[in-house]
């Protein structure tokens, strides 16, 4: 078993090697990201009242809308990304073209997979939790199966239960840790920027005249999205360098 701290370090030197690269490659997410973020501190506490004035068909259609876009977008991309994560930990430069490309011909086949492991673990949790906390792990394996080794459908899932037979405490000690890492990670760098955001807003506003007090607090209102925005991009990089490395760990000692 690979100690996750090398997956860690090795995802770190990735990706300070390829920083650019790999910054150009997430930026559809991070973009996808900003907007969210955007809109959810510019929209009105109750979003429905922007739509009153829409029929409940138009509301429908452009909720349907919203959603799919973000499903084929953010598939897309990461799509792209755990393909360009492979060539990474190869030894390889990842062609950001290539990594588009191959991601968009992927996406029927991992968004069909997804949703059907997505359905089978709900399934399991709700049954008696156990059930769906072991397919978790034995199917966790999947879209990289789809992505790396071009398997499809059930192939896949088999191919993934095989690379975890005898082997799910490791699989639930390395998801476990990686996802730990980067959920906590994003969090204490977040919170110590928006409090550095807070704290100079706070100084400005004290000492600025009473009325550009509004002004000051729209300025830095805007500079703590961008914060947040430029966080997550700055971040969004590991999720696919960890668990890709997670993966190849799998296959190449199976």
């Amino acid at each position: 078993m690979t100690h996750p701290a090398e997956f860690l370090k090795n995802a770190w030197q990735i990706y300070g090697r390829q920083f650019k690269i790999w910054m150009i490659l997430v930026s559809p997410l991070a973009a996808l990201a900003a907007l969210l973020i955007i809109l959810g501190s510019v929209l009105p506490s109750n979003p429905a009242e922007l739509f009153s004035a829409f029929p409940a068909a138009a509301i429908i259609g452009i909720f349907v809308f919203l959603i799919a876009g973000a499903v084929i977008i953010s598939r897309t991309f990461m799509n792209a990304a755990i393909i360009s994560a492979n060539k990474s930990l190869d030894g390889g430069a990842p062609s950001i073209n290539d990594g588009y490309h191959q991601g968009m011909k992927t996406f029927w086949p991992v968004l069909w997979v997804s949703i059907l492991r997505g359905l089978l673990i709900l399934a399991g949790l709700i049954l008696l939790i156990v059930p769906g906390v072991i397919w978790a792990l034995q199917y966790s394996l999947t879209t990289h199966v789809i992505l790396l080794e071009n398997k499809r459908g059930m192939a896949a899932f088999r191919r993934s239960k095989e690379l975890t037979r005898g082997r799910l405490l490791e699989a639930l000690i390395d998801f476990g840790n990686m996802s730990l890492v980067i959920a906590y990670g994003t969090w204490i760098i977040l919170a110590a920027v928006m409090v550095c955001v807070l704290v100079l807003g706070s100084i400005t506003s004290a000492i600025s005249p009473a009325a550009g007090a509004s002004l000051v607090n729209t300025i830095f209102f805007g500079i703590g999205i961008i914060a947040e925005v430029g966080v997550i991009w700055l971040v969004l990089p590991f999720s696919p360098l960890l668990f890709t490395a997670v993966y190849k760990d799998f296959a190449n000692n199976k």
